[in-house]
């Protein structure tokens, strides 16, 4: 049996359907740490029925289910199928477990799409051989343990042993065991029982002909007395009726506690329905706190989904940073490759060549016109002309020489023009990113508003005028106090009266939209200012900027507010809180008249705190940057400013020196055709030296601007990169401090959420009491009643008493005259009523009687023989299981000696494979009680005599535990391995060791493995690569061997 293929619907990281196949019998996963590659773990284990949630990193089943993300909604559900290939022994049958669980909590499991119980699956699969077995899967950080855990070793060598069970089922035995012999007790007891209920049977059997005996005996007595009854029936008449008076007083009594009882009923009614409605107040908070948590769980995931975003793209934008600082050295290195083959020193040259060419050029054409005219200096003198050559020469040297320094002031200008125009780019940028992180943080302080106040200002209503923090410009020194001392006040929205606030909490209400404070400005008119003078602190007032219309409105909230340095400070002027005014400290620790004291961190005022404090710093620097920028163009127009000056300056320079040139060669005419010719063979030179570089320098010249540009493209790309590097990482760091505001308030939430459900509870338990003495009162009230009923009918059968004896009484006289009742028994009255007494005291003395004793006794009798025999059966159960327990630990022992045997040598051969030299022994510390028995493992290798497992390495250690696995694997196998990166302390040696061990061993068993390390994806047949998308869901690539590549 192995695994086909698995598909996922929306389990964790999966969202929608995915189907993998599992093609061949060595595959491993890989992919990207966070990216979703366990999660295949967790749904096979899910699928197959696992329950614990530890194991499946989950805290509560239904987390199991697509949570959703900023780009993708929460799914409904989540299931999960495992589609099995069972050798019948003539063909290979498809088997599909499937499991789903809805949001709600309902899990179903079914085979073959037929619903079944979660016990049938447990049961189909221990047929085929798939059960709890510890070698099946193993999650990250498990194997470890499998060593340094000796419960976790002794449990592994009882599963490979095939005796995993034998505890459970010695324990099993044991409990009925237990149960038999206490029920043997109890039949035991019924007997014993019994007996002295049939003891006592005969006993009220004797005892019910006694009482007959004296029944007629009784009766014979009374007849007789009846003769003497007349005489005394008036006292009777007397006793009755004193009687009649105590049951009516009895009856007053009662029906006035009744009354009191009637009146208290109404107290606990009325006071267990104040407890109901104190009670539905406290459900309602708990309600809206559940609800601002799971708004802050989903604020939570949107900010670890943001934050692992910025991580994703800071590592490839790291990666493309070292990509391209790696071409740019290529490039540099070209550059200088280039520079030592002399190219710029060849431009020169060349550019030198071409200067001389075109002067030689232009020389030459002046002489040959000069030639032309040579005769108007014939007249001059040759000493004239070298005179006048001389003092032109001169001057030609002056205007040269402020030639060269104004063309050096023109490179100068130049390049602080260059350098000021970077520097204005850097900052243009910087401006750039200032202003989107401000836009972003205006985004995040939007979104951390309370649910109703989003509503409301997404509205955009004209009688909004927005909420008391946007209407508030506050000294940045001084946001804490001001945030403290306002509060949850800072998110109330200013409207322009009343009836708006009216309408648009009729808005809310009407569509669920949550909850919001408003502040009318019709409200605050009026105001009159406090006026105090304070040396040691500040007014409020005076720290914050605002539009006039609002001034009533900041009045009334900061009007009576005084901010002082530090606690002593504020201390020291706690009299101040007797004339109404509220302290606060720089550090926001507030006084308030109503004697208290706050302070610490609140979070929810906190993160929007740090929020403005960011978005002030981003305000300034943008401030600061504009008035860089401006001051930086500024500069680049004087200078280019100054740059035209310059350059008209060495224009006009360079006009004097053509014409000092031109006057040079007018009086140089003496030698004219000797220089003529030397000028001639000088351009000869240099014509032919230039065409000789120019093809040189061509070729060069292409390689060198193409390097060049290169360089200057991918020098601006690197610097982009690291700005865009260090911007994400300002935004990691500011996610990780909300983050932390976050979960503070999300603690302080879980907080008043546990003392809620405590005080819920105290509600309920005092509701309750009062219940059980409200039952307690109808139950007497009821007693009562029920007494009172009992006089009323005591008062009615005495006067009906009354009546009969007086009628009796009558009778009886009546019948005197006529008849004297007979005498049973010839005695004196006060012997027969001695004797009546005395028969009725025997009879009160005999108590109760049974008449149908004979008959139950027979009854009883019968019953005690089935019970005996059923003390026999037990018995007997008792001895059999005894035995069965017996032999149970008997083979469980010598199953467990076996496969420690066979283990330890071929643990000691798979450490070799990885140590050739060192042993590996497995050692029991009870030998002659090998089932209570701990477990060691005494290690040696090429070079180390291990002490303790603890000293091992990390490579050590899994070389152990896979030493041990595998050849647990090799005693008892399995259909199929699912294990989770045991190589990740793998060196690749070992990598390789274990790559070929499991190809080996895949012949039989089917490997999946999850793992990172390239060398044990080397003897795998198929490759699986498990990547997060940009929405946000677990996508999985297959690779065969042959370089296929599958997209599920």
């Amino acid at each position: 049996m192995y695994i086909k293929e698995i598909e996922i619907n929306y389990f964790k990281s999966f969202y929608g359907h995915h189907k993998i196949p599992f093609n061949g019998k060595f595959i491993v996963v890989t992919g990207p740490n966070g990216s979703g590659k366990s999660n295949i773990l967790d749904a096979i284990r899910w699928v197959i029925g696992e329950q614990r949630s530890k194991l499946l990193r989950v805290e509560k089943s239904e987390e199991v289910i697509f949570g959703g993300n900023k780009n993708l909604a929460p799914a409904k559900y989540a299931e999960v199928s495992l589609h099995l290939l069972i050798n019948s022994g003539f063909a290979f049958d498809i088997y599909i477990i499937t499991r789903r669980i809805e949001r709600d909590g309902d899990s179903a499991y079914f085979l073959n799409d037929k619903n079944i119980r979660l016990k049938d699956l447990q049961i189909f699969l221990s047929s085929c051989g798939v059960g709890k077995h510890n070698l099946t899967f193993i999650g990250q950080g498990e194997l470890e343990s499998l060593i340094l855990d000796n419960d976790r070793l002794k449990e592994y060598l009882e599963d490979i042993a095939g005796i995993s069970g034998y505890q459970e089922k010695v324990k099993e035995t044991q409990l009925k065991l237990d149960i038999i012999e206490a029920k043997g007790k109890e039949i035991e007891e019924k007997r014993r029982m019994l007996w002295e209920n049939l003891e006592e049977l005969r006993k009220e059997a004797k005892l019910a002909e006694y009482y007959t005996e004296l029944t007629k005996e009784l009766e014979k007595v009374r007849e007789s007395l009846n003769y003497y009854q007349w005489q005394k029936l008036y006292k009777n008449i007397e006793e009755i009726n004193e009687n009649l008076r105590i049951f009516k007083d009895e009856f007053s009594g009662i029906e006035i506690e009744l009354e009191n009882m009637r009146k208290e009923e109404e107290e606990i009614n009325s006071k267990i329905k104040d407890l109901n409605r104190e009670l539905e107040n406290i459900k309602s908070i708990l309600v809206e706190n559940q609800i601002k948590r799971e708004k802050l769980l989903q604020r939570i995931s949107d900010f670890d989904d943001r934050k692992k975003k910025l991580e994703k793209e800071i590592l490839e934008s790291n990666k493309e940073l070292e990509i391209n600082k790696e071409e740019l050295k290529n490039v540099e290195q070209n550059l200088i490759e280039e520079e030592e083959e002399n190219y710029l020193e060849l431009g020169r040259k060349l550019r030198d060549i071409e200067t001389n060419l075109k002067e030689k050029e232009i020389i030459k054409a002046r002489y040959e016109e000069k030639l032309k005219n040579f005769h108007e200096v014939s007249n001059v003198s040759e000493e004239f002309a070298k005179w006048f050559i001389q003092r032109l020469k001169q001057k030609r040297e002056k205007l040269e020489e402020y030639k060269n320094y104004i063309s050096k002031e023109l490179r100068e200008k130049e390049s602080l023009i260059r350098a000021k125009e970077r520097y204005l780019d850097e900052k243009v940028f910087e401006l750039q990113r200032e202003r989107r992180l401000l836009r972003d943080l205006e985004d995040i302080q939007r979104d951390s508003l309370p649910k109703g106040v989003r509503e409301i200002l997404a509205l955009k209503d004209n009688n909004v005028l927005g909420i008391v923090l946007d209407i508030l410009q506050i000294d940045k020194d001084y946001l804490t106090p001001i945030f403290n001392i306002l509060g949850n006040t800072l998110f109330d929205i200013i409207v322009t009266d009343e009836y708006t606030a009216e309408r648009l909490i009729r808005y809310l209400r009407d569509n669920n939209l949550g909850w919001a404070t408003f502040r009318p400005l019709s409200f605050y008119k009026d105001f009159k200012e406090r006026i105090i003078e304070i040396k040691d602190g500040i007014r409020a007032l005076n720290v914050v900027n605002y539009d006039e219309r609002f001034k009533e409105l900041v009045y009334s909230l900061l009007g009576n507010v005084l901010i002082f340095k530090d606690f002593e400070t504020a201390l020291s002027k706690r009299e101040l809180l007797k004339e109404g005014w509220r302290l606060v400290t720089l550090k926001g620790e507030v006084f308030l008249g109503s004697g208290t004291i706050s302070g610490g961190v609140r979070n929810n005022i906190q993160t929007t705190l740090n929020i403005n404090i960011n978005m002030h710093e981003r305000e300034e620097n943008i401030k600061e940057l504009s008035q860089a920028i401006s001051i930086l163009e500024s500069d680049i127009k004087t200078l280019r400013v100054e740059k035209t000056i310059l350059e008209n300056k060495r224009e006009k320079l360079d006009n004097l020196l053509k014409k000092i040139d031109s006057k040079l060669e007018f009086y140089g005419n003496v030698g004219l055709f000797e220089e003529y010719r030397r000028i001639l063979e000088e351009f000869s030179y240099l014509r032919n030296e230039w065409e000789s570089i120019k093809d040189k320098y061509e070729k060069l010249r292409e390689n060198f601007i193409y390097n060049r540009n290169r360089r200057e493209f991918l020098g601006t790309l690197v610097k982009d990169l690291q700005n865009k590097i260090e911007e994400m990482k300002k935004e990691k760091d500011f996610i990780d401090k909300e983050y932390v505001n976050m979960t503070r308030n999300l603690e302080d939430i879980n907080k008043e959420i546990d003392d809620g459900l405590l005080k819920e509870e105290n509600l309920r338990s005092e509701i309750n009491s009062l219940t059980e003495r409200l039952v307690h009162l109808k139950e007497v009230k009821e007693k009562l009643i029920n007494r009172r009923q009992q006089i009323r009918e005591e008062i009615i059968r005495s006067e009906t008493n009354l009546q009969q004896i007086v009628k009796r009484k009558e009778e009886i006289e009546k019948d005197f005259e006529n008849k004297i009742p007979n005498l049973k028994i010839d005695l004196p009255e006060s012997k027969l009523r001695a004797r009546e007494k005395e028969i009725l005291k025997t009879l009160e003395n005999l108590g109760p009687i049974n008449f149908l004793a004979k008959e139950k006794l027979t009854t009883e009798e019968e019953k005690y023989r089935e019970l005996t025999e059923q003390w026999e059966d037990v018995y007997e159960s008792i001895s059999s299981l005894r035995s069965i327990i017996k032999s149970t630990l008997r083979e469980a022992e010598t199953r467990f000696l076996n496969a420690y045997s066979v283990l330890k040598d071929l643990a000691n051969n798979n450490w070799k494979m990885f140590f050739p030299h060192g042993d590996l022994q497995i050692l029991l510390e009870k030998e002659q009680d090998p089932l209570n028995s701990n477990i060691y493992i005494k290690l040696t290798s090429n070079k180390k005599n291990y002490k303790s497992l603890l000293m091992l390495s990390g490579g050590e250690k899994s070389i152990t535990a896979l030493s041990l696995l595998l050849a647990g694997l090799e005693i008892a196998p399995v259909n199929f391995c699912f294990w989770d990166e045991i190589d990740s302390a793998l060196d690749n040696h070992n990598a390789h060791v274990l790559g070929k061990k499991i190809k080996e061993m895949s012949k039989s068993i089917q490997f999946i493995l999850i793992s990172h390390n390239p060398t044990l994806m080397e003897y795998a047949e198929t490759l699986y690569g498990v990547t997060i998308d940009e929405r946000g869901s677990t996508q999985v690539l297959t690779w065969r061997l042959e370089g296929e590549v599958v997209n599920n």
